[in-house]
Parts: C-alpha cells; sequence; structure tokens
C-alpha cells in the first residue's frame, strides 16, 4: 500500500517584489517524517514556513495537504485542518523532564555529527 503524502511542494516558486526566493521547490513529508529545515541567512527557510501557513503565497506552483491543494487557503483554514508550526525555541519538551540545559547541550552535541547524515536538502 502507497504511504500517504502529508505535505508536497510541487514546482513551488515565491516571489517578494522581484526577489525570487522559493526556485521550484519540489519535496514531500511522510507522516512519519520530522524534517528540519537548515540553511543560512537568506536561504528561504522562513519563506518555505510562511509559503506552508499562507501567509505567502507562491507565484507558481503548488502546495498540498493530503493530498488536496491547499495555495487559496486562509491562514486559518489551515489551522483548522491541522497545520502549524513548531518554531525555533518553542516549548516541546516540558520543563520538569528531568533534562537541564547543560545536559540537553550534550546530547545536542552527540547528535550533531548525525544531523548531516540524516539530514534532505529541501533547498
Amino acid at each position: 500500500m502507497p504511504e500517504e503524502t502529508l505535505l508536497e511542494f510541487a514546482g513551488v516558486h515565491t516571489h517578494y517584489g522581484d526577489l525570487h526566493v522559493l526556485k521550484g521547490v519540489d519535496y514531500s513529508v511522510a507522516p512519519d517524517d520530522i524534517v528540519v529545515l537548515l540553511g543560512g541567512n537568506a536561504s528561504g527557510k522562513s519563506t518555505t514556513m510562511k509559503t506552508i501557513m499562507g501567509t505567502v503565497t507562491p507565484s507558481q506552483g503548488e502546495v498540498r495537504f493530503r493530498g488536496a491543494p491547499i495555495n487559496r487557503l486562509s491562514t486559518s483554514e489551515r489551522v483548522r485542518r491541522g497545520i502549524a508550526p513548531v518554531l525555533e525555541g518553542a516549548a516541546t519538551v516540558p520543563a520538569h523532564d528531568g533534562l537541564r540545559e547543560s545536559r540537553n547541550g550534550r546530547l545536542y552535541a552527540q547528535a550533531r555529527p548525525g544531523i548531516r547524515r540524516g539530514s534532505r536538502t529541501c533547498l
């Protein structure tokens, strides 16, 4: 049985005036995928999130959620359908889980070599 696609970018281009930020982006995310956008300043990470959330409209291409196009949906409708970003600094782990910042730092340092090997290039 084919795996369902949760989120898909198909030939997405996004502009801010004459500035062409996303240039033909194609990628898909399966329901169990964990995606991290990595890149330098002005590489398109925020524009990608804004395009998913509907605060920026692609000039070309299509964004789909669970197979349905969402380009024309409002941000509030996207949220009602279950689309919501987890932004940098968001508290995704309860403060009382027993992990202290120093331990979190060690865990990050241990995981860091695997980040490059395990990441997919989207932009």
